[in-house]
């Protein structure tokens, strides 16, 4: 069974105690980080997630606070001595950009690095190759650029399998809530509240309601937000509540460094 740790829980902008959202997915055999915003390296030490624990990195998109750490993160493997290789996933449009950051610091990170960096493009009709035991796949969401969510699935004892769906920054729509359908931990952005209805779906995100809502219409058994816009002005209170007022699972709202275990 997983655990899941939040590196980081902001929105685009971060606060004195909260970083660009980033998470790690891990069974104790695949460990699957997502997204790689800021300085992922400094936030997998303080929540004690060893370099060779990161098997893959899941890359929603090519904003700067999911990609932009990068180039430090893949230095750091390299110069903390890491050997085992990591496997890379994005969408196309994310990896052209992978590819060309690679390119621009190809000064400092020097390939072919010591240890094997394989880009897995995300194409098709979003089933991936399990990881180990792991059934895995993803869903292109609706954002001002190519993004995609994912979903793993781990095997139980019982023949059964225990589900996380994460979705990075996206509008609410109806496919996303079919592709979450009865998962047992749902992971969505919040980074407005209903009062910024308007310009969430402007610029392609969810505000806390719509989080809850997508979240019970999915019969989701547990809901966790993240990509927290709280540089906005509103408080997690304020969100638990329109969350509330939508869904009747359990709500969680991590801080950085957070963990959940199953």
């Amino acid at each position: 069974m997983p655990d899941i740790t939040f590196l980081g829980t902001s929105a685009a902008v971060p606060t004195a105690d909260r970083g660009y959202t980033s998470l790690v997915i891990s069974d104790g055999h695949i460990g699957m980080l997502v997204d790689c915003g800021a300085i992922v390296f400094q936030a997998m030490l303080r929540a004690n997630i060893p370099t060779e624990a990161i098997t893959d990195l899941f890359i929603t998109h090519a904003h700067i606070d999911h990609i932009g750490g990068l180039p430090s993160l893949l230095e750091c493997f390299r110069l903390s001595g890491r050997h085992a290789p990591l496997r890379i996933w994005a969408l196309p449009e994310t990896m052209k950009v992978v590819e060309d950051l690679l390119q621009t610091f190809a000064f400092e990170i020097p390939l072919p690095l010591p240890y094997a960096v394989q880009l897995q493009r995300l194409e098709g009709a979003g089933a991936c190759p399990p990881l180990g035991n792991i059934s895995f796949s993803f869903i292109p969401v609706q954002h001002s650029i190519p993004t995609a969510g994912l979903r793993l699935s781990f095997p139980r004892s019982n023949g059964s399998a225990w589900t996380v769906v994460y979705s990075s920054d996206t509008k609410s729509f109806q496919a996303l809530e079919a592709f979450a359908q009865n998962c047992d931990l749902l992971i969505l952005e919040c980074t407005f509240l209903s009062s910024k209805n308007t310009i969430a779906e402007r610029v392609g995100h969810m505000t806390a309601r719509q989080a809850g809502q997508l979240a019970q219409h999915a019969h989701a058994g547990a809901l966790a937000l993240a990509h927290l816009g709280l540089y906005d002005g509103w408080n997690v209170d304020q969100a638990r509540r329109e969350v509330a007022e939508a869904f009747s699972g359990e709500i969680i709202f991590p801080a950085d460094h957070d963990r959940l275990q199953y």
